[in-house]
């Protein structure tokens, strides 16, 4: 009998080989993959989010939808993650503080706080993969004031 930890491994590698492999073969971007008007994530994406959803029953989902997603596009992701009331997302289905039960903001986090927990987005250097050109490196006292860990 598999865990559920084993459950939601095997749903994250599902959900980046579904997505990445997909973008990987499209370098012109999203709209070949859903559409010049994005009108194929009703067909693509919303059965693969019901199915990660009903077949693995995450604690907490990652949405990381593209930039132009719109009220309207959004309207079946918020219905569909409706029924599933204890579920924990971010803000990225709609790229607003709107929606999500914590922010995520990217390469800072506000001196003033946050209104609402957020996921902390940081890179070690300036580029989220591995690039052997990248070696611009954050200090470690960034991350010690980050984690607010005494210096």
């Amino acid at each position: 009998m598999r865990s559920a930890k084993m459950l939601r491994i095997k749903s994250l590698q599902k959900t980046q080989s579904l997505s990445r492999s997909k973008v990987g073969k499209y370098p012109e971007g999203l709209a070949s993959i859903f559409g010049p008007d994005l009108s194929g994530l009703t067909q693509i994406a919303l059965p693969q989010a019901t199915e990660i959803l009903e077949t693995y029953q995450p604690d907490i989902l990652w949405w990381d939808t593209p930039d132009q997603m719109t009220e309207e596009r959004i309207q079946p992701f918020l219905k569909l993650v409706g029924n599933y009331p204890r579920l924990i997302t971010n803000n990225r289905l709609a790229h607003s503080k709107k929606y999500g039960d914590f922010s995520t903001p990217e390469q800072h986090i506000s001196a003033t706080g946050s209104d609402k927990n957020f996921e902390v987005c940081m890179t070690l250097n300036d580029t989220w993969g591995y690039k052997t050109n990248d070696t611009n490196w954050k200090s470690s006292l960034i991350y010690l004031h980050v984690f607010d860990w005494p210096i």
